[in-house]
């Protein structure tokens, strides 16, 4: 009865060593074949120029042209304590929603300007300069230092807000400088990060576009200041802004990949944490699966890039789809699971503020044509081609923005996210795909 025992015993483990040799040459053969075509497919992306590293996303940046340099400096110099943050994000809440603040908030933020004076000049400087390297392009782009975005949000809400006191004080031309500086700095943090960095720029800008009417609208302002506006709130300083950061979370995601290929503390740890022993020899054993994932994800990219760059309302069925799929990946898709983003969301805050700047772009235009000819516009076309180069039309729905004059002045918006004619009333805030409530985004003059 032993011996059978024994013979029983030894079989099963034959069998078994036979089949966990069998496991580990099909692994084997699974991981050279996964990775020779992943090998050729970063090869013809890079062939084709597409950035596949940190250092492809960035050009040389010396010192002398680096804002970042400027951005460092900055970040050290912010004082904020709990209170000064208090103070900013309730004067923040109020100015997004165009109440006016009270006269004790006033003083509060004032005095935070000051106290912050020398890092939002070095933030204005920093405008002028023609690079932003932030981080060391030799690095991961999952460990690459990125700029704070607390801070720079903290900065800018600064910056707005010296902007408007200026302009009430009369200093009109001061306001539309530091808001148009601030809109081209925050342009340039898209250039080496991933998709947030691409998120807190539009962030950025979306405020930088909403102290420009605020300081603008409903006042008279000589035209040529209004022209240097209208050249600072130019669409080439937003219209890259997405397409850019997705490059980004492209190199994010093939970093991503390589390591989980390399293990340990500094390669999968690094991008989901101390793991156990068993998950290691998991993520060892399931190498095919995740270079398989790999191919598929970054070939994925070129179509969310190349959708990037059309009109948002040419984009929704892509994104439904897209959403679909992200939602239903399979457990093999380990690498997408963890690192692919869904981008609905950053599709709909960058043509937010498109929608929002070529409102407030054709505001300025009117007030220009008024200057010139005394009356506003009877139509958007009157403004083509001497103040703007094509009639604006409307992200969300691919028509003109709705213009028409009202009284002795005239309103124009965008429809906004429920393509719902809304009378120009704005919420400020974008919660989903699709909002119900009003979202339209506007500019209004009285007279």
């Amino acid at each position: 009865m032993k011996v059978k025992v024994r013979k029983v015993f030894i079989r099963f483990f034959l069998v078994l060593l036979i089949v966990i040799a069998a496991a580990l040459v099909l692994r084997a053969v699974l991981n050279y074949t996964e990775g020779r075509r992943l090998e050729r497919t970063l090869a013809d992306l890079k062939a084709r120029g597409v950035p596949l590293s940190v250092a492809d996303l960035t050009s040389p940046c010396p010192d002398e042209s680096n804002a970042a340099r400027l951005w460092k400096a900055a970040e050290e110099l912010l004082a904020f304590d709990k209170n000064d943050a208090q103070v900013i994000n309730l004067a923040n809440q109020a100015f997004m929603r165009g109440t006016a603040l009270a006269a004790d908030q006033v003083g509060a933020v004032s005095r935070l300007i000051e106290k912050n004076r020398r890092a939002t000049e070095l933030v204005i400087e920093a405008a002028g300069k023609p690079c932003f390297q932030y981080g060391d392009p030799k690095v991961n782009a999952v460990v690459i230092d990125m700029p704070k975005a607390v801070e720079m949000l903290r900065a800018s809400r600064l910056i707005v807000f010296d902007a408007l006191f200026s302009a009430e004080r009369g200093d009109v031309e001061g306001a539309l400088k530091r808001l148009g500086a601030g809109f081209r700095f925050a342009s340039k943090i898209t250039g080496e990060g991933p998709l947030i960095a691409g998120l807190v720029a539009i962030a950025e800008q979306k405020l930088f576009v909403f102290g420009l009417v605020r300081v603008a609208e409903g006042r008279a302002v000589e035209t040529d200041l209004l022209l240097r506006a209208l050249q600072d709130f130019e669409p080439g300083t937003w219209k890259n802004l997405l397409f850019e950061s997705l490059r980004g979370e492209r190199v994010f995601f093939v970093d991503a990949g390589r390591l989980m290929f390399r293990g340990g503390p500094g390669g999968e740890e690094a991008l989901v944490g101390k793991i156990g022993l068993g998950e290691k020899l998991l993520l060892w054993l399931g190498r095919p699966l995740i270079k398989r994932d790999l191919i598929r994800g970054v070939l994925k990219y070129e179509d969310v890039e190349a959708q990037a760059r059309r009109p948002f309302y040419e984009t929704k069925g892509f994104l439904e789809e897209y959403e679909r799929e992200i939602t239903t990946l399979p457990w093999t898709a380990v690498l997408s699971r963890i690192a692919m983003p869904n981008i609905g969301a950053a599709f709909l805050k960058q043509a937010a503020l498109e929608a929002l700047a070529l409102a407030a772009r054709t505001g300025l235009a009117c007030k220009i044509y008024r200057n010139q000819n005394g009356r506003y516009p009877a139509d958007l076309a009157a403004l083509v081609p001497g103040i703007l180069p094509e009639v604006p039309v409307d992200p969300f729905t691919g028509k003109p923005l709705v213009y028409r004059l009202e009284g002795e002045g005239f309103i124009v918006y965008s429809l906004g996210s429920n393509e719902k004619d809304d009378g120009g009333r704005m919420t400020f805030e974008m919660t989903k795909l699709i909002m119900d409530k009003d979202d339209d985004w506007a500019w209004k003059e009285s007279k």
